[in-house]
Formats: structure tokens, C-alpha cells, sequence
């Protein structure tokens, strides 16, 4: 998704996970039957698995064309078993099955980007957008405060995101 068209959005997104507070689970076992093979889009899928069944907060950014229906890399046969692993650790595994991918814990928020999207000056997630974002009341004032200073224009949409 590397649409300028998108990056507001993805951006707003998890800025107001951020916002709107988390809960930390980096000691949480996996406690469910978990055996990943390597694909292109091991990573993202099997993190949205983990914290659908853990019930944690993540944000995922994924390269363009990862997951797509058909599409694969060369298997190189690699598969790792999750199961009974803290999430630190079965993250660790996974970045090691597929290191085209990194995770970060952001205070409880597991984020897990393309490797070369942390350090990418061109990408909208590595802009920084003010020194302290106001306490938002909705989600609606934290996507007005987070796409305000990126130069979004919400005209026509109300508190309630009902367009005009």
C-alpha cells in the first residue's frame, strides 16, 4: 500500500489506536495449536491471527502485492511452531522466517512493517506530526487531529462522519 492516496488514511488509523490506549500482551503465551509456513505473507497473517485469538491491539503495514490471493515466493521449506511461545518470542521467530519484514513494541502496540519502512523518509508513517496531539474525546477529533497537521482537508464531514 504504498498509494500516496492511502497513506493518510493508514496513518489516521493507527494513530488513533495509539490514542485511544492499549493493553500489553508481550508475555501472553500462545495457547492455541499455531504452525506457520513460510509465504509472502506469513507475517501479517499469522500476526493478525495472534492478536485476533490473544484479543491485542496491532498495526500492519504490508508491502504491495504480499497478499494477494496465487501469489508466493520460493519456498525454502521453513516452517516454525508458535504454539506455547510468549509473543515477543513467536514475533522474534517469525522475523526470522520471513526477515522482510520487523516488529516493534510501541508501549503495548505491536507494529509490524515492511524492514525498510521504518527508515524510509518517503513514507507517510515516519512523518512526524506534532510534538503532543490532543487528548481526542471520539475518533473523529483523533483522525481531525492527526490528518490536520498532514494537510488533509475535512470538508464536508461532521463530528459524527456523516459527509455533507
Amino acid at each position: 500500500m504504498n498509494s500516496p492516496r492511502f497513506a493518510p488514511i493508514l496513518a489516521a488509523l493507527l494513530a488513533v489506536v495509539l490514542l485511544c490506549g492499549v493493553g500489553h500482551g508481550a508475555e501472553r503465551r500462545i495457547d492455541f495449536e499455531l504452525d506457520v509456513n513460510r509465504s509472502t505473507c506469513t507475517f501479517p497473517r499469522t500476526l493478525q491471527i495472534i492478536a485476533r485469538r490473544l484479543e491485542l491491539p496491532i498495526g500492519v503495514e504490508i508491502r504491495a502485492g504480499d497478499c494477494q490471493m496465487g501469489r508466493a515466493i520460493p519456498s525454502s521449506g521453513a516452517s516454525v511452531r508458535l504454539t506455547g511461545l510468549t509473543l515477543h518470542e513467536a514475533l522474534r521467530a517469525l522475523e526470522t522466517l520471513d526477515p522482510r519484514y520487523s516488529w516493534r513494541d510501541n508501549a503495548g502496540l505491536i507494529v509490524l512493517r515492511p524492514a525498510d519502512a521504518w527508515d524510509d523518509p518517503s513514507n507517510v508513517l515516519n512523518r512526524v506530526v506534532a510534538a503532543q496531539l490532543p487528548t481526542p474525546s471520539t475518533a473523529f477529533d483523533a483522525l481531525v487531529a492527526v490528518l490536520r497537521p498532514l494537510g488533509s482537508r475535512l470538508t464536508g464531514i461532521d463530528a459524527a462522519g456523516v459527509q455533507s
